[in-house]
């Protein structure tokens, strides 16, 4: 099945039941194996770009203030952490990091980017990342990343950035003093 076709399955709610699961399940299967293993890099962000749309979160109908929100598929947090942690392709990484504040599962998410945040740095051969939003073109580093992510996840991601700043767990020197900086605006990034 190709990549675009199983990107408008996904985009189509599936009719509920037994069938429907084992379908969503096996697409999603099928997209993070290419997502891991595809030959072509373009494959491989396609493919994980499609997983974080199935994440996303849906609203019923009805006034938003009262509709209940809820991803379209669960269990996308999951099935991206374990990409990120097997994937050895950067794109796909950095894509990860980039597109979690887009997921329904915000306490999931959350936790990874401060995991991410946390993490050692390791030197890029390749520069500066090319997922990173404009403005934000001369960070290299995941953890930079993933504090800009948590700074569109709300009063939760504030409160995470709160936490991994007292904590002084983030270990890499651009990333803090990205993290200083915002501390100083309320964890909030105004650019």
């Amino acid at each position: 099945m190709s990549l675009f076709l199983t990107c408008a399955v996904l985009a189509h709610p599936l009719v509920p039941g037994v069938a429907a699961a084992q379908g969503e399940t096996a697409i999603l299967d099928s997209l993070e194996h290419v997502a891991l293993t595809a030959t072509d890099a373009s494959a491989r962000v396609r493919a994980a770009l499609a997983i974080t749309d199935a994440g996303r979160l849906q609203v019923d109908a009805g006034p938003t203030d009262t509709a209940r929100r809820h991803p379209r598929y669960p269990g996308v947090v999951a099935r991206l952490v374990t990409i990120y942690r097997k994937s050895t392709d950067p794109a796909v990484r950095d894509l990860v990091v980039q597109w979690m504040p887009a997921l329904a599962d915000r306490p999931r998410a959350i936790a990874f980017l401060v995991e991410v945040a946390s993490e050692t740095p390791i030197p890029r051969s390749g520069g500066a990342s090319h997922v990173l939003p404009p403005g934000h073109g001369t960070a290299s580093s995941r953890a930079h990343t993933a504090i800009y992510a948590l700074t569109r996840m709300g009063a939760a991601g504030r409160a995470a950035l709160a936490r991994l700043d007292v904590s002084g767990s983030v270990r890499d020197p651009e990333a803090r003093a990205y993290l200083a900086r915002l501390a100083n605006e309320g964890y909030e990034d105004r650019e």
